[in-house]
């Protein structure tokens, strides 16, 4: 669709795979997930997303991330910072504009009593927990929250948890 209007290729694994020959040539692209979360999905409980990055020599540039169940749109953008966007009649609209009415992240500062751990809500096993239990949070206690997909980042990215060990096989 749209993405391939702008001349970059598209990489999805869903999509037609192209050989990594051709595709370690490849300057620019968009690397595209658009369902990220299928469990979430599946079991209809909205922690689903929809990811999208422009990649230039193997760097992002602009990344978003949307999650339709809940309607909010987190995008990045190398050099300018990460946003949460809620106004879904600015999703259509030029980048600049739709920046204007959005969040600059991090939206929560640090908690000085609560170490905040976002966990998978799919994939959290016993190496994760025994990693969690171990941590030394300097004294905080440890608030442990189940997230699916990729809003387990976003939660890092808008400073509403302090890390997400991923553990498991990706």
């Amino acid at each position: 669709g749209q993405l391939a209007e702008t001349g970059f290729p598209v990489l999805s694994e869903e999509g037609q795979q192209t050989p990594y020959t051709d595709r370690s040539k490849w300057g620019m692209f968009w690397l595209v997930d658009p369902l990220d979360g299928t469990k979430e999905f599946i079991n209809r409980n909205d922690e689903f997303t929809v990811n999208i990055a422009l990649v230039e020599q193997g760097r992002t540039m602009f990344g978003v991330v949307y999650a339709p169940a809940i309607n909010e749109l987190y995008v990045g953008i190398q050099g300018r910072g990460a946003y949460r966007c809620r106004e879904e009649k600015n999703y259509d609209q030029p980048l600049d504009y739709l920046l204007q009415f959005a969040d600059p992240l991090p939206l929560v500062e640090e908690d000085p009593k609560r170490f905040r751990v976002v966990a998978s809500r799919s994939h959290y096993n016993e190496e994760t927990r025994n990693y969690v239990e171990s941590m030394d949070t300097e004294g905080k206690d440890i608030s442990l929250v189940s997230k699916g997909s990729s809003l387990k980042l976003c939660m890092v990215a808008s400073g509403e948890a302090d890390i997400y060990p991923r553990l498991g096989p990706t």
